[in-house]
C-alpha cells in the first residue's frame, strides 16, 4: 500500500503538487485544473460511453490495451471519489448528530472537507476517552465478493490483445482491476456501547452505531479492493508507456492523462482511508479481526 502511494506521489510531482486532493487551497485548485487538462487530452476519461467502445489506435491490439487501461482508470477514479464522499458525508452526519458546529467541519488550508469533518468527530471521541469513558464494540466485518462471470470475461477479451491467442498481461491487469473495483460488500454488523450514562455520550454511541457501518464499508473497500486495483493499474500504466513507440498520438495522450488520474486517485484513497480509520479506531472498532 505504502509503495503504490509513493509511486503516485512521484507521478504527481511533475505537476508541483497539483494532484494533492487533501487541501482546499492552491493544491486543491491545481488538482481540479489537472483533471480538466486530462479530460481535454483524453475525452474518453470522462465521457458517458465506456472507454472500451472508443478508438485510440488503428492497431487493434494497442487499441484494446489502451481502452482497458483508460476504462480501469475511470472506474478507479469513480470509486475514489464516491468513497471519499461517503466517508466525508458520514463524518458530517455524526457531527450533526452531536451538535458539532458546521464551521468546525469545513475545509481548511491544511485539510480538505473529508479530513476536517472526520477530525472534528475524532476530537469529540478523544475528549470522551480522555475523560475516562470507554467504548465496547461487537463487530462482524463486511464480506466483499467479485462477479465471477465478469472476472472470466477478462481472459476472453484480452486474448484479442495478445500474441498467438495468449492473454495480454496489460489488458488483463486493467480488466482485473475493474473487477475488483466492482466488488459488492455486505453491510457489517456492529453493536456499540459506552461506559457512561451521560446523555451526550449515549448520543455519541447511538450515532456511531448507526453511521459507522457505511464508513467501515468504504474503508474496507478502499484499503483492500481499491488499493489492489491501484497497484495493478499503476503497473499497467508504467508498462504501456514503454510499448507505445508506434502508437497514435491520441493513444499516448490518453495513457499519460490516465496515469496522472491514477496518481490523483491514489492520493485521494489515502486521505479517505486515514480519515475514516481515525474515527472507526477511536470508537474501538478493530477491522483487523
Amino acid at each position: 500500500m505504502r509503495r503504490s502511494w509513493a509511486v503516485s506521489g512521484l507521478m504527481c510531482g511533475a505537476l508541483v503538487g497539483a494532484c494533492d486532493p487533501s487541501t482546499s487551497g492552491a493544491g486543491g485548485i491545481l488538482a481540479g485544473l489537472a483533471s480538466i487538462a486530462g479530460a481535454v487530452a483524453c475525452p474518453e476519461l470522462t465521457g458517458r460511453e465506456s472507454a472500451l467502445r472508443a478508438s485510440f489506435s488503428p492497431d487493434p491490439k494497442i487499441n484494446l490495451k489502451v481502452a482497458a487501461f483508460v476504462q480501469a482508470t475511470r472506474q478507479l477514479v469513480a470509486v475514489a471519489y464516491k468513497m471519499e464522499a461517503t466517508v466525508g458525508a458520514t463524518c458530517r452526519a455524526i457531527g450533526g448528530d452531536l451538535g458539532i458546529d458546521a464551521a468546525e467541519m469545513e475545509a481548511r488550508d491544511d485539510a480538505g472537507p473529508t479530513q476536517a469533518a472526520c477530525a472534528a468527530v475524532r476530537a469529540r471521541i478523544d475528549a470522551a476517552l480522555q475523560a475516562g469513558v470507554r467504548f465496547s464494540a461487537e463487530f462482524t466485518p463486511p464480506v466483499c465478493e467479485v462477479d465471477a462471470k465478469r472476472e472470466a470475461s477478462c481472459d476472453a477479451r484480452c486474448k484479442l490483445a495478445g500474441a498467438a491467442g495468449e492473454v495480454d498481461a496489460d489488458c488483463r491487469g486493467s480488466c482485473q482491476a475493474g473487477v475488483q473495483l466492482a466488488a459488492r460488500c455486505s453491510k457489517p454488523a456492529l453493536r456499540l456501547s459506552v461506559s457512561s450514562e451521560l446523555a451526550e455520550l449515549q448520543r455519541l454511541a447511538v450515532s456511531l452505531q448507526r453511521r459507522l457501518p457505511a464508513l467501515i464499508v468504504a474503508e474496507v473497500k478502499l484499503a483492500t479492493r481499491a488499493v489492489a486495483a491501484l497497484e495493478q493499474v499503476s503497473s499497467v500504466g508504467a508498462s504501456l508507456e514503454g510499448k507505445l513507440d508506434d502508437a497514435s498520438a491520441h493513444a499516448k495522450a490518453c495513457v499519460g492523462a490516465a496515469s496522472v488520474a491514477v496518481a490523483t486517485a491514489g492520493l485521494r484513497i489515502g486521505v479517505s482511508v486515514k480519515a475514516g480509520a481515525s474515527v472507526r479506531a477511536g470508537a474501538g472498532v478493530n477491522t483487523d479481526g
